[in-house]
């Protein structure tokens, strides 16, 4: 790794742990191409990753370059989409870039653009303003993970998914409901869990369950015949990746109340939740 840092850059107000999972993401990215191109090319070739620092005056900016495999433009514009990755099956989830974006667009209300050439380069650049517009609580800005009020919700929904990044996801695309007090989320990372929780007392009311349908152990539509059997007004909504006729079929066939292909359309699935009743019986 390289590092070019400029030696003084003015104070900024971020969320630090926020910031430097995006930090992580890209550097892991970048890594991860560079590496690639390593084994694919010539063994002389050294990967390298470089990290760069300026000061805008109205933004400060972050630039993260690889020299590894590059990013074909016909699908530069789907990166920052949720669940799209390149990587081969269980190496990654597809969350990361979609969630870096959320942290520096919406919690900081900066920029992130990438550029690339195949089997040149990669560049990522993060801008961040002075002082970020998210929400400000007591000594800066309020994250997504602090507490908020429950009194004024009109009701809980759990989301159901083994990969540990999905609730992440969740967390920020509905970060301005649980500001205002719409919704509270829940998160199970199994049936099993998710059924336990289902057992105790959820606050407030639960209105929905959204839940993957690929899980170890019991699977997404295991999952919804146990949900419809015990609470039978329940809604729940399927989400994967795999949107054939068959899974279709049976997900209707066990009462599901949606079926949402990934990458999900958060615009779309919150449309869908305000058409539910405030509370399910």
């Amino acid at each position: 790794m390289e590092r070019d840092f400029v030696e003084a850059i003015a104070p900024i107000e971020l969320v630090p742990q926020d910031i430097t999972r995006v930090c992580l993401n890209l550097f892991g990215n970048g890594f991860y191409a560079a590496t690639k191109r390593q084994k694919e090319g010539n063994p002389a070739f050294r990967p390298t990753l470089k990290v760069f620092t300026r000061d805008l005056g109205d933004a400060v900016e972050i630039r993260i370059r690889d020299n590894g495999t590059g990013i074909p433009a016909e699908i530069k514009d789907k990166l920052f989409q949720p669940f799209f990755t390149t990587k081969p099956t269980g190496e990654g989830t597809g969350l990361g870039l979609s969630i870096s974006y959320d942290i520096v667009t919406q919690e900081h209300g900066g920029t992130i653009t990438v550029d690339s050439k195949v089997g040149d380069f990669t560049e990522f650049t993060v801008r961040s303003p002075p002082h970020s517009p998210a929400d400000k609580g007591r000594g800066g800005i309020m994250s997504a993970s602090l507490p908020f009020g429950r009194s004024a919700c009109s009701g809980s929904i759990l989301v159901v998914d083994d990969e540990p990044d999905v609730a992440d996801l969740f967390r920020q695309r509905f970060r301005r409901e649980a500001r205002q007090g719409t919704y509270v989320m829940h998160f199970a990372g199994s049936g099993t869990e998710a059924l336990h929780r289902l057992a105790g007392e959820i606050q407030p009311t639960l209105i929905a369950v959204l839940t993957d349908i690929n899980m170890p152990g019991m699977d997404g539509l295991e999952l919804l015949a146990e949900i419809k059997q015990r609470f039978p007004n329940l809604p729940v909504m399927m989400v994967t990746a795999y949107g054939d006729d068959d899974r279709r079929r049976r997900a209707r066939e066990l009462g599901a109340f949606e079926f949402i292909p990934k990458p999900v359309h958060f615009e779309q699935l919150k449309a869908q939740l305000r058409q539910l009743p405030a509370a399910a019986d």
